[in-house]
């Protein structure tokens, strides 16, 4: 017996498959709620490839809504607010050629 889950918004019954489609071209979180546990039990009970490749789609469309849902300042706001680097870009390039050991210019004797 396939398990159904209820969409809220909707008011109808709806596998798990029909609530990931709705989600997908909707984004409405009740979908994604309503979804989620439905394949997470589906899963534990019988692991599939195709169950979990949706699941794992499930998962990723909720990312990408949510990321979508943050304001963008926020995030740049975020980056702003970083500690300074402890290192200065100068300390951290590469010496000149001649200054290396070993270097064409310089050659190195054996004894």
């Amino acid at each position: 017996m396939a398990r159904l889950g209820v969409s809220r918004t909707a008011g109808i019954h709806m596998d798990k498959r029909q609530l990931l489609e709705r989600y997908e071209a909707l984004g409405n979180e009740h979908d994604f709620l309503a979804a989620k546990p439905l394949f997470e039990r589906a899963l534990a009970e019988r692991p599939d490839a195709d169950l979990l490749l949706q699941y794992g789609y499930l998962l990723e469309c909720h990312g990408r809504n949510e990321l979508a849902s943050r304001p963008r300042p926020t995030i740049y706001g975020n980056i702003a607010s970083l500690p300074a680097p402890t290192c200065s870009p100068t300390a951290t390039r590469r010496r000149p050629r001649s200054s290396r050991r070993g270097s064409p210019s310089q050659p190195t004797t054996r004894s």
